[in-house]
């Protein structure tokens, strides 16, 4: 089975958290799901399913503390630029890891949502609006 996932604002950092692990993008993204579906139990359960749809959207709708996206771009753009001071790249990576870490939690929200919707999750985000939240 195959999945597309929209990385949007964190490829760039997924490619090179996978180049320092020694792997590719595909199979970096593949172990980091499933680490986060064992870690979670979500093969065999639906932690989610005594939620109402108003709980999950609630959940998968969850921003960032104020402030965090501005310095997000400004981090990005400023490595775009190649002007990144060494604290500034790890306060970049440290960024990046909280919005894939985010992105993870959402996952399994999104597709409990999408289930019950008899949807898939991509017209899922597009309904919600989600899409570029951080960019």
């Amino acid at each position: 089975m195959s999945i597309v996932l929209e990385l949007g604002e964190i490829e760039q950092d997924a490619r090179q958290a996978a180049a320092a692990a020694g792997m590719d993008l595909s199979d970096f993204m593949r172990e980091a799901v499933r680490a986060k579906v064992r870690e979670n139990n979500f093969a065999t359960a639906r932690p989610f399913e005594n939620w109402t749809d108003g709980d999950l959207v609630s959940a998968i709708k969850i921003g960032y503390p104020p402030g965090f996206r501005q310095r997000y771009r400004e981090l990005r753009k400023k490595r775009e630029e190649g002007a990144l001071t060494k604290e500034e790249k790890d306060e970049l990576i440290r960024c990046s890891d909280r919005v894939m870490h985010r992105d993870t939690e959402r996952l399994p929200l999104l597709f409990e949502l999408a289930l019950r919707r008899k949807t898939d999750a991509p017209s899922l985000i597009h309904q919600l609006q989600l899409r570029r939240q951080v960019a």
